[in-house]
């Protein structure tokens, strides 16, 4: 696997666009909107940051994984569906 997915390749701070993601968008826009939603929960502006999130996902359609550091043109996922492969239901069943 290259070092484009996966936070655990990257260092901190560092965001990448996830690997099978290959949808059309403005990723230099993307990025800066990123940067600012991370200068925002810096200074504990989460108001800010809450509202940068649901401009990338409202207006651009990406969805971000704090934890991965890595974002998609999607819709926004359980966490489990990204790290784990699963579908993210509580039941933990697959019917």
């Amino acid at each position: 696997r290259d070092n484009r997915g996966g936070g655990k390749f990257r260092g901190p701070g560092a965001w990448a666009r996830s690997p099978d993601d290959t949808a059309e968008v403005d990723e230099d826009l993307v990025m800066g909107l990123i940067q600012t939603r991370d200068e925002a929960r810096r200074s504990r502006d989460f108001n800010t940051a809450d509202a940068v999130r649901d401009t990338l996902q409202n207006d651009w359609g990406v969805a971000v994984d704090d934890d991965l550091k890595e974002w998609w043109v999607g819709e926004r996922k359980d966490n489990r569906d990204r790290k784990f492969g699963g579908r993210g239901d509580r039941g933990g069943g697959r019917g």
